[in-house]
């Protein structure tokens, strides 16, 4: 299934929407098919977007964004990697919506461990045994 979003609904359109100079600097380094003059989706925007699938929630709002950044957290540090994007950042983006299924929060909570258990037997019995992602075991 295609991962539709929305950010019609987001109020900070000079978060979302960068003008291609501010994402790319110089006009003269453009990639082919960036016009200097038109806006692009904001990176971190996009990674926002993306992990709406990550943490299963549908959107970014105030009621749910705390509970959205700490799944994201907890998905990106179980698997030792960086966090992108920042409190402050998702805050921006309040109103942000996809058609992402949203998981309570102990369906959730289920659903990755027994992921996240899979994941690791699989790369112990690979024979990563001794460090499994920032996890010492």
């Amino acid at each position: 299934m295609a991962l539709n979003w929305d950010v019609s609904k987001v109020e900070d359109k000079d978060w979302v929407w960068v003008p291609a100079t501010e994402l790319y600097g110089n006009t003269a380094k453009l990639p082919i098919g960036i016009k200097a003059d038109e806006s692009y989706l904001n990176p971190k925007v996009e990674s926002i977007i993306w992990a709406c699938m990550l943490v299963d929630m549908n959107g970014v709002t105030h009621e749910n964004k705390i509970e959205f950044y700490l799944r994201y957290i907890f998905t990106q540090r179980m698997r030792g990697y960086d966090l992108y994007f920042s409190f402050k950042d998702l805050e921006r983006t309040v109103g942000l919506s996809t058609n992402v299924m949203t998981l309570s929060t102990a369906k959730w909570k289920k659903e990755f461990f027994e992921r996240e258990s899979v994941r690791l037997i699989a790369l112990i019995g690979q024979g990563n045994y001794d460090t499994v992602g920032e996890w010492q075991l």
